[in-house]
């Protein structure tokens, strides 16, 4: 199998956070609104950057819980399809 054909390797849970501190470094610190790195045992990384100029804080934590709840959201669904709730 030729390198075009091949799965891309997932990141390890170190590769994620270095990959999301390049993107803080690249962008302009008056409008950094945040990054979150969320890694759980198992699934997938819950990340994101916000360019906010205001660096509103409520911002940040909305989007943030916001991401967190769809994520519960998910796995509560594929528990009930499984018959595990």
């Amino acid at each position: 199998m030729n390198e075009q054909n091949e799965a891309p390797k997932a990141l390890t849970p170190a590769e994620v956070f270095r990959l999301w501190a390049d993107k803080i470094e690249k962008n302009d610190a008056d409008d950094f609104g945040g990054v979150f790195v969320i890694i759980p045992p198992s699934g997938e990384p819950i990340s994101g950057l916000l360019i906010d100029q205001e660096q509103d804080l409520g911002t940040f934590f909305a989007v943030v819980k916001s991401k967190v709840e769809s994520a519960v959201d998910a796995i509560n669904d594929a528990q009930r399809k499984q018959g595990r709730f």
